[in-house]
C-alpha cells in the first residue's frame, strides 16, 4: 500500500513570512484528494490477491457483517474490491462494467471453469451457450494429482470452489480429447496448474479452464459430455519472412527452368528430371503462399490449393526418387551406348510414374474426403481434411516441402 507523507506549511517567528488562506485551502483539498485516490486504490483491488484467484459477488450473496458467502465459504469484506477490467489469456485488460470481486481462492482450492456448470463453450468465439435451465450430465470425477505425488479422484463440483465468471480466454481455443488422441493427455495438480503432456507445456488457470465437450467414447460407441480442458491456440510467429522467402524462391525457381531449358547441355535426361521437380516445388510454394490468405477463398478454390498442392508434393517426392534412382542407374552402364530414343522412352516411363503416383494419391485422399464425415471423431486421425482448417491438407505437409524437400546437388553425366 503506497505511503503518503503530508507535507505542510511551518510557521517561523519572522514577520516577513506569510501564509496566505488561500494556500492553506489549497493544502487541505490537496489532502482530500490524496485521502480519496488511496480509498480508490484499496477498493479497486484486493491486495496480494491475484485476479484469476478471485470470484464475482452479487449483492444477494452480502451478509449482515459486511462479508459474502460464496458457495461454501465466507469472504471476509477486506477480501472484496471493485472491478472495472477483465484479464484475457495473454494478459491483456479489457474494461467492463464494474462488478464487486472476492478472493476466494485464498480460503481454498480452486478449479476453473470456462463458463456456469451447465453451459458448454462455443466453438471459435469467447462465449457460452446461454441455455443453462437444463442440467447437463456429464462425470465431474476428475484425477488429480496431490503435492506428494499422490493421484486421487475428486468431485471437482463438491470438493472446490468453482470459478465459472473469469472470462473465456480467447476465441481460437481448442479441448484436450485423451480418450482418442495418445499426445493430448493432461494433468491436474492440486495448486490448480495442468500438464498439457504434448510438449509437457505447464499452464496455469490463466491459460486453461474446464468445460463438458462431447467427446466420441470407442468403448460404448457413442458420443458423452466429458468434462476436458480447454486450451488457446499458441500465437503464430509472422508469417511475413517466410512468405517473403518462398516467392523469392520462386521466383529463383524458375530462372533456374528456364536456364535449363535454354542451353542444350543442359536439357538432357537427368536435367529435364530436375526441371520436374522444380516446377513441382514452385507449385507447392505457389499453393502455402495462396494458403495463408484463406479468409479470402471460396471453398472451391481453397479445396483445389489444397488438392493441387497435394499433388505437386507428391510428384515432386517421385521425381526425387527417379533423379536418385537414375543416377544410380547411369553408373552401371556406359553412357555413350545408351540410344537418344532409349533416353526419350526411359524419360517417358519417368513421367508416367512421377505424375500417375502422384494423381492416385490425390485422387485417394479426395475420396477419403468425400465419404469420411468431419463431424466424427473416430475418423479425425485419418481424414485428410483439405479446407477443413485451411487450404491444405490437415497436418503439417508444410513441414514435409520445407524440410523433406531439398534441392539435390545433381551430377550431370554426359547424356
Amino acid at each position: 500500500m503506497p505511503q503518503y507523507t503530508r507535507f505542510s506549511a511551518k510557521v517561523t517567528k519572522n514577520p516577513k513570512l506569510v501564509i496566505p488562506a488561500r494556500s492553506k485551502t489549497m493544502h487541505k483539498y490537496k489532502g482530500l484528494v490524496l485521502i480519496v485516490l488511496l480509498i480508490n486504490s484499496i477498493k479497486a483491488d484486493i491486495p496480494g490477491c491475484d485476479y484469476f484467484d478471485t470470484v464475482k459477488l452479487l449483492p444477494t450473496q452480502k451478509l449482515a457483517n459486511g462479508s459474502y458467502k460464496y458457495e461454501n465459504i465466507i469472504i471476509p469484506p477486506e477480501q472484496t474490491g471493485e472491478y472495472d477490467y477483465e484479464i484475457l489469456q495473454e494478459g491483456d485488460r479489457e474494461e467492463v462494467e464494474k462488478h464487486l470481486r472476492g478472493c476466494a481462492c485464498h480460503l481454498g482450492t480452486c478449479i476453473r471453469f470456462c463458463c456456469q456448470k451447465n453451459a458448454l463453450l462455443v466453438e471459435d468465439e469467447r462465449k457460452c451457450s446461454e441455455d443453462i435451465t437444463e442440467e447437463l450430465q456429464y462425470d465431474p470425477m476428475v484425477n488429480i494429482t496431490l503435492n506428494n505425488g499422490t493421484v486421487v479422484r475428486r468431485h471437482v463440483l463438491n470438493e472446490f470452489i468453482v470459478q465459472h465468471d473469469l472470462p473465456v480466454p480467447c476465441s481460437a481455443h481448442f479441448h484436450l480429447d485423451a480418450l482418442n488422441e495418445a499426445n493430448e493427455g493432461w494433468t491436474l495438480f492440486e495448486n490448480g496448474t495442468l500438464l498439457r503432456h504434448y510438449g509437457l507445456v505447464s499452464l496455469s488457470k490463466q491459460d486453461y479452464c474446464l468445460q463438458p465437450h462431447p467427446i466420441w467414447n470407442p468403448l460404448t460407441n457413442e458420443t458423452i459430455l466429458s468434462l476436458v480442458p480447454h486450451n488457446c491456440y499458441d500465437k503464430q510467429p509472422s508469417q511475413l519472412i517466410y512468405n517473403l522467402l518462398r516467392f523469392l524462391s520462386i521466383i529463383f525457381l524458375v530462372i533456374t527452368i528456364i536456364v535449363y531449358l535454354y542451353f542444350d547441355k543442359l536439357r538432357n535426361l537427368q536435367g529435364l528430371c530436375f526441371v520436374n521437380y522444380m516446377i513441382c516445388i514452385s507449385v507447392a510454394f505457389a499453393g502455402l503462399l495462396l494458403d495463408k490468405h484463406v479468409s479470402s477463398l471460396s471453398l472451391i478454390i481453397c479445396q483445389l490449393n489444397g488438392y493441387l498442392g497435394y499433388f505437386a508434393v507428391m510428384a515432386g517426392f517421385n521425381w526425387l526418387t527417379i533423379i536418385s534412382y537414375d543416377l544410380w542407374a547411369s553408373s552401371k552402364v556406359n553412357n555413350y551406348n545408351v540410344q537418344r530414343n532409349d533416353l526419350r522412352l526411359k524419360f517417358c516411363k519417368y513421367n508416367k510414374y512421377a505424375w500417375g503416383v502422384a494423381a492416385l494419391l490425390t485422387l485417394i485422399i479426395m475420396i477419403l474426403d468425400g465419404v469420411l464425415s468431419t463431424e466424427d471423431n473416430r475418423y479425425l486421425a485419418v481424414l485428410p481434411g483439405v479446407a477443413l482448417y485451411n487450404c491444405w491438407v490437415k497436418g503439417h505437409s508444410s513441414c514435409a516441402i520445407e524440410e523433406g524437400i531439398e534441392m539435390p546437388n545433381v551430377t550431370r553425366g554426359s547424356r
